[in-house]
């Protein structure tokens, strides 16, 4: 069964502001939402700017307890949810409850969460983390709370397939519902990537690229020198197989038919002359 589908929400939060509006009109206006880091400590990175959500504060969103239980990418995810199910105002019945499925990409779970009990176990010699680690941190976390908050009990996962977990995931909801497995899928992705540890990452993943650009730029001259020893290489050992300069090769005696004559055969040690 392949039904036609249809988009009837959009949330969004981002770089631009906190809403899908914001979103769309800095991209329609070709505007730039980089701007200097404020997420982490100046000068311990080699770049300086990002593309942080400006001026975000959870509070606004979520209740004191709700903050301490979720990651920053969670928060982000039940944020661009409501926005895109109040934008459809579809209303969940127990039966649409049920018929609903959660679809949402990760790239790399709470990094934030996973840098404080870094940060705790190794530079503050502390021997126990938060034992909210385990769920602030696992990649599900914001699909699993917007599940929470709409009491959908159809599938809930998340894909994590690196920078295209989000297209994937609307990939997967789509076919979901054009085939009948759900009636409503809740699609996306959020990340969160101004962490110092996945910061210093992506600035030593730059640094190789630059580097490898560079061995590459001069692996033509490189190779073309290797060439050129390699043929004068070849012509000084023919010309050491040939003998000295201006001497003819010998021909090969041959017999009445025109075929080399056979070699004589080669005397051994003390064996005489005939």
């Amino acid at each position: 069964m392949n039904r036609r589908i249809a988009v009837t929400g959009i949330g969004a939060i981002s770089a631009f502001g906190a809403t899908f509006p914001d979103m769309w009109g800095g991209l329609a206006a070709g505007c730039s939402a980089i701007r200097p880091l404020t997420l982490v400590p100046p000068g311990s990175l080699r770049f300086l700017n990002a593309a942080e959500v400006p001026d975000y504060n959870p509070l606004k969103h979520f209740d004191e307890k709700d903050v301490q239980m979720l990651d920053r990418f969670a928060q982000f995810a039940a944020v661009a949810a409501r926005e895109a199910i109040g934008v459809s105002g579809i209303e969940f019945s127990p039966e649409l409850q049920e018929r609903t499925a959660i679809v949402l990409g990760n790239s790399g779970g709470g990094k934030t969460t996973e840098d404080e009990g870094f940060y705790s176990l190794y530079a503050l010699q502390q021997p126990r983390v938060s034992p909210l680690t385990i769920a602030r941190a696992m990649s599900n976390a914001g699909a699993s709370r917007v599940s929470l908050e709409y009491g959908i009990t159809g599938p809930v996962y998340t894909i994590s397939t690196a920078c295209s977990s989000a297209n994937h995931a609307i990939g997967q909801a789509f076919r979901m519902v054009r085939s009948g497995e759900a009636e409503v899928a809740i699609a996306g992705g959020s990340d969160r990537r101004a962490v110092p540890a996945r910061a210093a990452r992506v600035q030593r993943e730059k640094t190789s690229q630059d580097e490898h650009r560079a061995n590459h730029l001069r692996t033509p001259l490189k190779r073309s020198t290797q060439l050129a020893r390699k043929s004068f290489g070849r012509f000084q050992r023919s010309r050491r197989l040939s003998g000295r300069r201006g001497a003819r090769p010998r021909r090969r005696a041959s017999n009445s038919a025109g075929l080399p004559a056979e070699s004589p055969p080669r005397r051994t040690r003390g064996q005489a002359r005939s």
